[in-house]
């Protein structure tokens, strides 16, 4: 869709942006067409699409001839999925994706996850989906640059951490391409970034960031020892580094 259709469509479904909804609409039809084919789509794919708003992507994937499990939460949106896209391999659900189990997947051969996920919840979003074992074989994932750079860092890097060394443990993450607020309707705060994960061998272990381990086990350690001499533990937010989660849309 170009700009001027968005505008034009969310005054006609009387849709206003909601940010925390994570509703920010790609406008830039090029770089829809340029992500999905990163997805490398078949007609023997079952495409899950967390967040279609209103169907840049989706139409993409169902012209590629997959299936489509569209997961969106704003009821006005999945109702305009449902009409204007309407087909017979596109199915939509007007739901929370965080309500979603994905081991219903494993009965699909094979799975592709696509998502421009909302940054206040897309670590939890992310973990939830990339839990092992997973029925999923790519996930191609739109998020705050900041986490992108984090998921895809090397051992030894200021952007390697805890959440890096969790989700490469099981998988391969690859940094495509950083992606500018311009392309969005309205504009995110920040930049974003679309990164391509996929399952590792089960036998392949990924290259590791030994002193970031040797200070982790020290401060398990250290923990180990305060509650050994009945000191009260420290708190789960002192002991376990989160992801800064900031608002994108």
């Amino acid at each position: 869709m170009k700009l001027s259709e968005i505008r034009t469509t969310l005054q006609e479904i009387r849709v206003s942006p909601v940010k925390t909804l994570g509703q920010n609409f790609l406008h830039d039809q090029n770089l829809a067409r340029w992500i999905i084919d990163r997805a490398n789509l078949t007609p023997d794919d079952y495409v899950v699409e967390i967040g279609p708003g209103l169907g840049a992507l989706t139409k993409l994937a169902l012209e590629k001839g997959a299936d489509v499990l569209a997961i969106e939460k704003d009821t006005r949106l999945a109702n305009f999925l449902r009409e204007r896209l309407s087909h017979s391999q596109l199915e939509v659900i007007n739901a929370d994706a965080l309500d979603f189990n994905p081991q219903v997947l494993f009965s699909h051969r094979r799975v592709k996850l696509l998502g421009n996920l909302p940054y206040n919840i897309s670590s939890q979003l992310l973990l939830k989906c990339l839990e092992y074992p997973s029925p999923i074989s790519l996930w191609l994932l739109m998020l705050q640059k900041e986490m992108a750079l984090r998921l895809s860092a090397l051992p030894g890097t200021s952007d390697y951490g805890a959440l890096t060394l969790r989700v490469q443990l099981h998988h391969r993450v690859e940094y495509l391409r950083a992606i500018r607020a311009t392309v969005f309707f309205p504009q995110p705060v920040v930049d974003s970034a679309l990164v391509r994960i996929s399952p590792r061998d089960p036998l392949e272990l990924p290259t590791r960031d030994m002193a970031f381990l040797k200070e982790e086990s020290s401060c398990k350690d250290c923990f180990a020892r305060t509650s050994q001499i009945g000191m009260p533990p420290l708190p789960v937010w002192i002991s376990i580094p989160r992801p800064e989660q900031k608002s994108y849309h």
